[in-house]
Formats: C-alpha cells, sequence, structure tokens
C-alpha cells in the first residue's frame, strides 16, 4: 500500500500476516489501501491521525501524519516516514526510516526494488528499517516484530497495528510514542 493508483486493478495484492491470508486493497483518493478484516480494533491504513507528537529527522517537531507530500499542505512542508516534515534536499537519505533511500518511484508509483514509500523513494520497508539480513523472506521467518512484506524483506510493525508516528530520531520519538525495532515510533506501547 502507499503506492499511486488510477483504478483498484493498478494496486498490488496484501497479504495480512497476522490473519496469513491476503487482504483486499482498493484505490482511494489515488492511493492504494488495504482494509483490516481481523475484527480486531485497529487503525486502517487509508486512515491519517492529525495532532500526533512526533520528530522529523532534522529533530523537528512534527503533529501530522501523511502518505504522499501533497497530505501535509503546506508547500514548505513535505511527507517523510509518514510525518509531514519541513522540505529540505536530503530527505532521500534518511527518508527509510532513517536510511538512505534504494532509488526513486517511478511514474506509477512502483519500485523494482522494494516499495514506494511517502517521500516518493523506494526503501525495503513500508515503514522503519527491516530486520537484518533478511531477503526473499517466506511468512512466518522473520522475527517477533517483524512481518514479510510484499517486498520481500522482514519489516518493522506496529504492534497494535497502527501507522508507525514516524521513525525514532537519535533513539527518541514524540510524547507518547516508543522507539521499536525497526527504527519506527508506536503510539501507546511501552
Amino acid at each position: 500500500m502507499g503506492q499511486k493508483c488510477n483504478v483498484d486493478s493498478d494496486c498490488l495484492l496484501a497479504y495480512d500476516p497476522k490473519l496469513g491470508t491476503q487482504i483486499q486493497v482498493k484505490c482511494f483518493g489515488n492511493q492504494c489501501c488495504g482494509e483490516d478484516f481481523s475484527g480486531i480494533s485497529r487503525q486502517k491504513s487509508d486512515q491519517l491521525q492529525n495532532n500526533i507528537q512526533a520528530i522529523c529527522n532534522d529533530g523537528t517537531p512534527s503533529n501530522q501524519q501523511c502518505f504522499l507530500p501533497n497530505d501535509c499542505g503546506d508547500a514548505q512542508k513535505t511527507c517523510v516516514n509518514n510525518i509531514c516534515c519541513p522540505k529540505n534536499n536530503d530527505y532521500d537519505q534518511y527518508a527509510c526510516g532513517g536510511l538512505q533511500s534504494i532509488g526513486h518511484c517511478d511514474t506509477k508509483g512502483q519500485c523494482s526494488v522494494g516499495e514506494c514509500v511517502s517521500a516518493q523513494v523506494c526503501c525495503e520497508c513500508p515503514f522503519g528499517q527491516p530486520q537484518k539480513q533478511t531477503y526473499n523472506c517466506k511468512e512466518g521467518s522473520c522475527e517477533k516484530g517483524y512481518f514479510c512484506s510484499r517486498s520481500g524483506f522482514c519489516c518493522p510493525q506496529c504492534q497494535n497495528g497502527k501507522i508507525p508516528s514516524g521513525s525514532c530520531h537519535l533513539g527518541q520519538c514524540g510524547a507518547g510514542s516508543t522507539c521499536q525495532l525497526g527504527n519506527i515510533c508506536c503510539e501507546g506501547i511501552l
């Protein structure tokens, strides 16, 4: 999810590791979005939160989640690590959970390796940093706190199912979030 689309068929299939099944992915507002059908109260992947407390990689506070740069609604900000941060020219140096990107997304929002993320660059994981030494993972082969993503990497996820509130900045997250495996900030997990 997180790739650009015009119709549902532009979206790749997604896999829910908790259910062990594929989940429906639809084109919603030119963005591929999946829905959680597990019955567990979790945030839908197309639901953005405002008034979060996150920290941009340069240390600037952010209070808004995003999927795409124009979600920020401010010409001076862009979407990096799924939070709105001040624009600068080196965002691709830390857009992958603090790691450098592995390329740029094509015009369809896809990558030859990895996934197209909010900063419109290619990263191993949709959020955060991958588990070390994993590629072409199989479901069930990732450590606890990670899932086997469609990119073939073991990628971090928040235990509560919510979208991370950015990446950890020098091991720290905004108030109400903690730094978890894979360098992601997760709300309400202590």
